[in-house]
Formats: structure tokens, sequence, C-alpha cells
């Protein structure tokens, strides 16, 4: 079973030969979300008109569900996020193979982490000076961008700057849901929050994202 990690932890050591897919688009907020989300997608699975918020919308109204998220505000996030918690969701759930693409990407082929990074840096990271600085789109874009320089995230450091001055408004925006899963995709002791079974993997075993493992 393949097994990829999250964009964040592999920038400086993937190199793909896909020429990225990137997706024009102007200077306010909507339109960067809008377009960051597309460019993700487009990158992240070969399936044409795959959308990765469907899978993470679904697993995050699982955990909802579950009673994991709270009231889903900034606070409850934050908590469930940061924690030492390992929720396991069966394969047996509805909506868990979508689920689990939206982690692991498609099982026949990896990412095009390159190029979808390039289409980041073209349609968000260029595109924050457009916007009010105050905007979540631009400050959320802002700490991506140096956590994609920086490599491995220390959790605690990126909770601080990433949940600081959030609304609940602002934590419903997709893309800013979307990436928070990523970023805290491992607590500060290295435990991963979310394993995803897989009905052809053998028992004792789950497609899960590896962190640690760093390709080349």
């Amino acid at each position: 079973m393949k097994k990829i990690l999250p964009l964040f932890l592999c920038i400086g050591f993937i190199r793909c030969s896909d020429a990225p897919k990137t997706n024009a688009t102007t200077g306010s907020s909507t339109e960067i979300e809008k377009a960051t989300l597309a460019c993700w997608s487009s990158n992240w699975s070969r399936e044409p008109g795959y959308d990765i918020s469907i899978g993470l919308n679904l697993m995050d109204d699982y955990l909802f569900a579950k009673g994991y998220l709270g009231k889903r505000t900034v606070a409850d996030y934050k908590r469930f996020l940061t924690s030492d918690q390992v929720i396991e969701i069966p394969d047996s759930v509805a909506g868990s193979e979508k689920m689990r693409l939206a982690l692991n990407s498609d099982f026949g082929s990896e990412p095009n982490v390159a190029g979808m990074i390039a289409c980041w840096k073209a349609n968000w990271f260029g595109k924050i000076s457009t916007i009010d600085s105050t905007d979540v789109i631009a400050r959320t874009g802002k700490l991506v961008q140096e956590l994609s320089e920086s490599g491995p995230p220390d959790v605690t450091t990126a909770a601080q700057k990433f949940f600081t001055g959030l609304t609940d408004a602002d934590m419903k925006r997709q893309l800013v849901k979307n990436i928070s899963y990523f970023i805290f995709w491992k607590n500060q002791s290295g435990q991963t929050h979310i394993i995803i079974s897989h009905p052809d993997v053998m028992s004792g075993d789950s497609a899960t994202i590896d962190l640690d493992r760093k390709i080349k």
C-alpha cells in the first residue's frame, strides 16, 4: 500500500516530473481560496474533477458526530488537533474511501506535490499582498509558506501562530479547515491523530500517512 506524507513536510524532498497544473486568479480573498483549493485537488489526484474538500469534510463531519470536535469552535479544533488523541476510522464507515483518498491521494500514483506547490505560490503566496493583511487567507498563507520553507513544524509553535486571532467564521473557510488537518496531522509527541483502515491492508496495518518518510 502506497503511503505519502502531507505536502508541508516533504517540500524539498520530492521530485515530480509532471508539469504543474495551475489556476489563474485575480486578487480577491474568495478567488484566491477557490483557485488554491482547485490546484490542490487537481495535483493531488489524477481523477478528473477530483475535489479534496469532499473527503476532508466527510472526515470532519464524522469526527464532529462522534464528539471529537465539540461545537467546532476554534478552541475545539485547537484542542483536538494538538492533543494526544488517536482516532481510528474503520473502512466500514460510509465515505471512508473518500476520507482516505483526501489524506493519502491516489494509491496508484503519488500526487504531483511539486506542481501543487508551484501553483500555490502563483495563486496563494504570490497573491497575499493583494488582500488585507488581516484576512485569514493572507494570514494563513504566510504561515503555510513559512512551514513549506522550514520543514516539519513544531506543533506548539505552529498552533500558536495558526490559531491566534482565528475566529469561528475563519475556521469554516474551506481552505483554512483543510490546511489545519495537514499542518497538525501529528501532535507534538509524534502520534498520528487519525487512522483510516483499508480493506486491502493486512490485519494490524492501516493506510496512514507516514510523516517521517522522506520521498526522494
